[in-house]
């Protein structure tokens, strides 16, 4: 016969059932997107970091969000090209700055309308360590046109 004390308790039950999240707490790096845009590079403006505003998120985003999705996928693929930085030659000809210029071509677009077609952008990618609270200069692109 098996006594109460052989049987789990509720709090180990529970520790099982709901996973601890603690593993995302520890980030070393957290990667940012940044562009500036102008006619010419001296008329280029401080760099603005793209995707700023917080999605609004309900229970109707739960099962459809394609600008949520769309957003994961962007960090993504600047991620991908952060990975890419060490081993390129030639970073501009690599897939993931190609998909970068391309996100950024459509964001601006859609920020600002077709006014500035025919301007140019930069956009550099930097890293905020949270050990140390410092924020570096990964990428900074060649200009581009819109």
């Amino acid at each position: 016969m098996a006594h109460l004390r052989d049987r789990p308790s509720i709090s180990m039950l529970m520790r099982a059932l709901i996973p601890s999240w603690c593993f995302f707490d520890f980030l070393e790096e957290v990667y940012y997107l940044h562009y500036r845009q102008g006619r010419d590079p001296q008329s280029f403006g401080p760099y603005q970091q793209v995707f700023l505003q917080p999605l609004r998120r309900g229970i109707k985003t739960f099962f459809f969000n394609p600008e949520g999705n769309a957003r994961l996928s962007y960090h993504s693929v600047v991620e991908n090209l952060v990975l890419t930085i060490p081993d390129a030659q030639n970073i501009e000809s690599s897939v993931p700055y190609q998909l970068v210029q391309r996100i950024l071509r459509k964001e601006i677009q859609k920020k600002h309308g077709s006014a500035f077609k025919g301007e140019i952008f930069q956009f550099k990618i930097t890293a905020f360590k949270t050990a140390t609270g410092n924020t570096e200069d990964l990428l900074v692109s060649q200009v581009h046109t819109l």
